[in-house]
């Protein structure tokens, strides 16, 4: 009989061994950083539902901190423990803090009561401060664009009317001034032939000739008719007596020439007379002598 009570003992506490594994803590994941409220979850693992509801959480007192080496007292802002479930519907014990947490690490000691027993399970947090990225220098905001300065239209410059030309009047055709017998031109003067050039009778030798022929007669020089001249603009006096006018209708120059009285000139037999009679003065002095 007493070797039977330690054997039913020792099934007791085997079985009960059984059931108080039945309920299990998992690993604790923060989702809160350095200088924020703390916000955390810690799986639950239970055996059926009915040890998930009867479920207690709540931090250990600070003689169970003692008894494990830790002080309470390092917990600067206080923990709240609440049961829920995730977003798979799974249980999970929810850790919070309505204060921010200062420090980047934190232990704490969980004490957990359900229907079939209780246990306690430490857990250390390490907090991250926040990714910052580095914000740069906020550039200069942009000056404001002056609006473009509208643009009058330009006004199309309207069609010049042409002015009419007017075609010039035609000049009248110029009359040929009429020359009236008291205007004759003073050029009709001018002797109508040239005056002949008298030969130089021929001087004696020094020596003394035997005979004396006479000299040769000279030839008379017809007179050359002369153009008519371009006849003036005006008359300044009227014609002296070596001129010449009025000219009548149908007169030729040659007739005005021979009209015309001879001055300066000497005629052709007066020349013929006077070489004959040197030649007789020249032919009386070579006989004297």
């Amino acid at each position: 009989m007493n070797r039977l009570l330690p054997l039913s003992l020792a099934v007791a506490l085997a079985l009960g061994s059984n059931a108080a594994l039945a309920l299990g803590l998992g690993g604790i994941n923060v989702k809160s950083e350095l200088n924020e409220p703390l916000r955390a979850e810690i799986p639950v693992y239970v055996s059926s539902p009915a040890e998930a509801e009867s479920l207690r959480v709540e931090l250990a007192a600070g003689a169970e901190f003692a008894r494990v080496g830790l002080d309470i007292n390092d917990i600067a802002v206080p923990l709240e423990f609440d049961v829920g479930k995730n977003a798979r519907g799974e249980p999970v014990i929810l850790v919070k803090s309505n204060q921010a947490i200062r420090e980047p690490t934190l232990t704490f000691l969980v004490e957990v009561n359900w229907s079939n027993g209780r246990f306690l399970r430490e857990y250390s947090v390490l907090l991250e401060p926040p990714v910052t990225v580095p914000v740069s220098a906020p550039s200069a905001p942009p000056s404001a664009i002056a609006p473009a300065a509208s643009v009058q239209p330009i006004a199309e410059p309207e069609a010049a009317t042409p002015t009419p030309i007017s075609e010039p009047e035609p000049l009248p055709e110029p009359m040929a001034p009429e020359v009236t017998p008291d205007e004759a031109p003073a050029a009709a003067s001018v002797d109508a032939e040239p005056a002949p050039i008298a030969p130089e009778p021929e001087m004696a030798p020094s020596e003394p000739l035997a005979s004396e022929t006479p000299a040769d007669e000279p030839t008379p020089v017809e007179p050359t008719p002369v153009e008519p001249a371009a006849e003036p603009t005006s008359v300044a006096t009227a014609p002296s007596a070596s001129e010449y006018g009025p000219i009548a209708s149908g007169e030729t120059l040659w007739e005005i020439a021979n009209t015309t009285p001879r001055q300066r000139y000497a005629e052709p037999d007066d020349d013929r007379a006077a070489a004959r009679e040197s030649g007789r003065i020249l032919t009386a002095t070579t006989s004297m002598r």
